[in-house]
């Protein structure tokens, strides 16, 4: 892509968050709520240069990113607070628990 349309597809994003965050202000001041000035419709125009291209529409990888709802989760080895740990049910609150793994690059 030329530096041209690079240029112009950045200003018109300036542009749109521009007239956007204007729009929010105004419906801050009118006390509406955004999404309701003219019909929503000047909202999704706007989106549209901004979030073009951004995504897929459909996710075809093999890649898995957990596991399934409702399985098990199995045991782990790891430090907490200086204790090894080798099950997260300390942590299962009456909704569940999210678990986050960060690899380090540190080995």
């Amino acid at each position: 892509m030329a530096p041209e349309c690079n240029l112009k597809k950045i200003l018109k994003g300036f542009a749109a968050v521009a007239i956007i965050l204007g729009l929010a202000g105004a419906a801050v001041m009118l006390d509406t709520p955004p999404t309701a000035l003219f019909g929503g419709k000047v909202i999704g125009l706007l989106e549209d240069p901004v979030t073009s291209g951004m995504f897929v529409s459909e996710d075809t990888d093999v890649f898995s990113p957990g596991l399934p709802i409702g399985a098990r989760f199995p045991s782990i080895r790891a430090l907490y607070m200086g204790r090894e740990i080798t099950s997260i049910d300390q942590f299962m609150g009456e909704r569940g628990a999210v678990f986050v793994a960060v690899r380090s690059a540190d080995w």
